[in-house]
């Protein structure tokens, strides 16, 4: 991909020197899509961004002219690459993810070759972390006693982005499997006949399960050391981008594309951390799966077309 960010001379005064580019995926983000542009980069000195590059693929609004636009104005600190219709090629949505994520992977390499970055941040761009502080973001690059390679975020309430974990005395295994193999299990044991009663039962099952991994993390916590997680934004050292990747497009699987990339990472010898202080956001749709009443008002909700 053509590579039009152009590295800016730094000057700084903090213990650890971010030369950062900026990355992500976005898809029908055209109403705020600026927004989220003009938050990220509020959050860093103008010495510190090398650069921000967005990933787009089948968007049905304006979000590519509004890429576009944003290029135009912000020109040599903006770029993107647009696939177009990728669903019609890729039907899987997480082999979507990984082929679009390894697409930054390749801006990535080429960046750090010519020693333009040595910080990566992998953002979601749905206004998910509105809640990030420049003070919390300081206290991870001036973070010299824990020797990470990757960072991610808490949030207030409940932790939960599970289908990314994976944590030893906390979730080892793959969040969905371990969800419907748990169903099946209680669902078959007692053979339900009603549609609705099984329904019930299976969302009971997932409830319990729910609240047993999605925990509060109070901010005071200690680094937590995982093998996988992500929870909206990731901080990387651009190492961590050099040997590994979101894997290859696979068939038969539902593995989340950063435990891929993590595992991998992680068999290698780097450090990745939750680091509780680094607080994202505050009260998402996301924490309202812990609630089975919640849950199911949801789902009733997206079935009516109300609410996606």
């Amino acid at each position: 991909f053509p590579v039009t960010i152009t590295a800016r001379s730094i000057e700084y005064s903090m213990p650890y020197k971010p030369r950062i580019l900026l990355v992500g995926l976005t898809r029908n983000s055209s109403a705020y899509i600026r927004d989220e542009f003009l938050f990220y980069i509020s959050l860093f000195q103008s010495e510190e961004l090398s650069g921000v590059f967005m990933i787009e693929s089948d968007s049905t609004d304006s979000t590519v002219q509004e890429l576009q636009n944003l290029k135009t104005d912000f020109l040599g600190l903006f770029d993107f690459q647009s696939f177009g219709d990728l669903e019609s090629s890729i039907p899987d949505r997480i082999n979507r993810l990984r082929f679009c994520r390894n697409a930054y992977v390749n801006i990535i390499r080429t960046m750090a070759e010519n020693d333009a970055i040595n910080l990566v941040i992998v953002a979601d761009m749905d206004r998910i972390n509105k809640s990030i502080s420049r003070k919390a973001l300081n206290l991870v690059f001036e973070e010299n006693t824990i020797q990470w390679d990757a960072c991610f975020p808490n949030q207030s309430l409940l932790y939960y982005d599970l289908l990314a974990l994976r944590a030893n005395n906390w979730l080892s295994v793959d969040f969905s499997e371990l969800t419907e193999r748990s169903v099946r299990i209680f669902v078959n044991m007692h053979n339900y006949k009603s549609k609705i009663l099984r329904y019930l039962k299976k969302e009971y099952v997932r409830q319990k399960i729910f609240r047993k991994k999605m925990i509060h993390i109070p901010k005071s916590t200690d680094w937590i050391s995982v093998k996988s997680a992500f929870g909206g934004i990731g901080i990387y050292k651009v190492e961590m981008f050099l040997d590994h990747d979101y894997g290859e497009l696979r068939s038969g699987t539902r593995e989340c594309e950063h435990v891929t990339f993590h595992r991998e990472a992680s068999l290698s010898g780097k450090n990745l951390y939750i680091s509780p202080h680094l607080i994202n956001h505050h009260f998402s749709l996301h924490t309202l799966r812990k609630s089975m009443l919640l849950r199911i008002s949801r789902r009733f909700l997206v079935n009516l077309g109300l609410l996606q």
